[in-house]
């Protein structure tokens, strides 16, 4: 591999690493990215960082300031629900296609990630259910089988994830959440693409007043 192969490579494994960390609520809206720190996590010089940074800010996933540099960005309660609206659109578009789609074995691999969520409920693992739950709407996207609207969805889950973990600390959201996994499954069963759809647009948008809570933990840490 060439020097400049690597550093590309070396740049991808940094974008998807700190795209993680955001999507997983290690990186939070307003933090900065520090270069060095990161370097650190991932085992790599500062050039793949700065690389990796310069295409989350094109892509919208960093916002770039004056002061800070890269930072991640704090959507307010409107912009947070307009990307809502569009994701659970996707989300409803892909669990359609999926209806159609679906191989037996990704069908099986639904039933076997609902079978975890049920552990995690019982458990009360709200990470581990988070996590499971996560590799059930993946699974869920990757068998729309279109490479746009795949794109779509994972840039706008990296945002939205953190939303639907906290909206989990809520008592009977993980026992609403399963259900409604049992019920997309049944769809995907009887290759409903159009109760597929109603199911994921419905499951995928998150009642308001939660998201304001969120927001404002967020504003109550940051007076701290």
């Amino acid at each position: 591999m060439t020097e400049r192969a690597l550093k590309t490579s070396q740049a991808d494994f940094v974008r998807s690493g700190i795209e993680a960390r955001i999507s997983q609520g290690l990186l939070v809206p307003g933090q900065r990215i520090e270069e060095v720190e990161i370097a650190e996590i991932f085992g790599t010089s500062r050039t793949p960082v700065r690389e990796a940074v310069s295409q989350l800010v094109a892509a919208g996933l960093l916002h770039k300031t004056p002061r800070l540099g890269a930072v991640v960005p704090r959507l307010d309660l409107r912009q947070t629900l307009d990307l809502m609206d569009f994701s659970a659109e996707l989300a409803a578009s892909s669990a359609r296609f999926a209806a159609r789609r679906l191989r037996p074995d990704e069908l099986e691999t639904l039933r076997d990630l609902c079978a975890q969520l049920e552990d995690h409920l019982l458990a009360d693992d709200v990470a581990g259910y988070a996590a499971t739950a996560s590799s059930f709407h993946a699974t869920i996207i990757a068998a729309s089988r279109n490479s746009y609207l795949i794109e779509a969805l994972e840039r706008s889950v990296i945002h939205l994830a953190r939303y639907f973990r906290y909206c989990l600390t809520y008592p009977g959201q993980m026992r609403a959440d399963l259900d409604d996994h049992h019920r997309l499954i049944d769809a995907f069963e009887a290759h409903d693409g159009e109760a597929a759809r109603m199911l994921m647009r419905r499951h995928a948008l998150i009642d308001p007043d939660i998201i304001g809570d969120y927001i404002a933990d967020l504003e109550q840490d940051d007076s701290r």
